[in-house]
């Protein structure tokens, strides 16, 4: 008697015994006793990559990054790696993520090291492609049966300084180039911030100026509308006079008057003139100061 076993899809028969060992993604037929019949997943895996704090990696030019990167791999359809697989791992364990972490993450580690020494820790963000594209050629794509798909770095960070070993002279080197490079950062910050009040103090003063002149440009108005009315009304009450033949003395009055309204307007003007001319000289000491 015998059985015949139909593969799922995403999945590889793998039967031994009788035979020899052979591998079917299709249909198999197996016998009790005389074979060994064994499933292998050929779905995507995922695993985690973790260098931060203690365990990060040291750049080319000393500082250390903490990186986490995600590390696709999976069966291929290939039969000899289907083969492979079953020889080198157990496959009732090609599920647990724990068990393929074990025998892939030090190989990866151990590349991520390798290919972080010859960046600059500014290049690993500049050039995170190539970056990724050395990590992958160090591992190499195949891996026991197994097939390298894609790496991708989910995280990257400087390392807290809290994490550089005092013992360690390079990476007390990168510990004084993260304290340099902090204070320039600062500085840069604080400059930016002091040309960014500057500008704002000088646009406002600006506006000051612009909203005083109106000002006084609105009390100039105000000030010939009301000559203007005055005037008219002189006019008007010398020419009632003259009509009822009450004009004598009072033109010369009246006149007086007028010229004392246009003195009296004329200083005014000279004098917010001069409350403009005081306003702007202030405004161009202070931007010399």
């Amino acid at each position: 008697m015998f059985f015949l076993k139909k593969a799922q899809s995403g999945k590889a028969l793998v039967r031994q015994g009788a035979g020899g060992m052979k591998v079917s993604m299709d249909k198999m037929t197996v016998y009790p006793v005389l074979h060994q019949l064994e499933v292998v997943d050929l779905s995507l895996k995922s695993l985690t990559v973790e260098l931060t704090e203690a365990n990060a990696v040291l750049c080319k030019d000393y500082i250390k990054a903490d990186i986490k990167a995600a590390v696709f791999i999976k069966v291929s359809n290939d039969p000899l790696d289907i083969t492979t697989i079953a020889h080198v791992f157990d496959v009732h364990q090609l599920d647990n993520k724990e068990y393929l972490a074990d025998y892939f993450l030090p190989q990866v580690a151990f590349a991520i090291r390798t290919v972080v020494s010859h960046f600059e820790y500014r290049q690993l963000y500049d050039e995170r492609e190539q970056f990724v594209d050395h990590i992958i050629q160090t591992i190499g794509r195949d891996l026991s049966g197994f097939r390298l798909e894609d790496i991708a770095i989910d995280y990257l960070e400087q390392t807290s300084l809290d994490f550089y070993n005092e013992d360690d002279f390079l990476e007390q080197v990168g510990k004084g180039k993260v304290n340099r490079l902090t204070l320039e950062n600062q500085l840069i910050t604080a400059h930016d911030k002091l040309k960014l009040a500057e500008e704002v103090a000088r646009v406002e003063q600006e506006a000051n100026t612009v909203r005083y002149r109106l000002e006084l440009e609105t009390k100039k108005v105000e000030l010939e509308r009301r000559l203007e009315i005055t005037r008219l009304a002189a006019e008007q009450e010398v020419t009632q006079d003259r009509a009822s033949g009450k004009l004598s003395s009072l033109d010369t009055d009246i006149d007086q008057k007028i010229e004392a309204i246009r003195a009296k307007a004329q200083q005014e003007r000279e004098r917010l003139e001069q409350l403009l001319k005081e306003k702007e000289a202030k405004d161009k000491n202070s931007d010399n100061d």
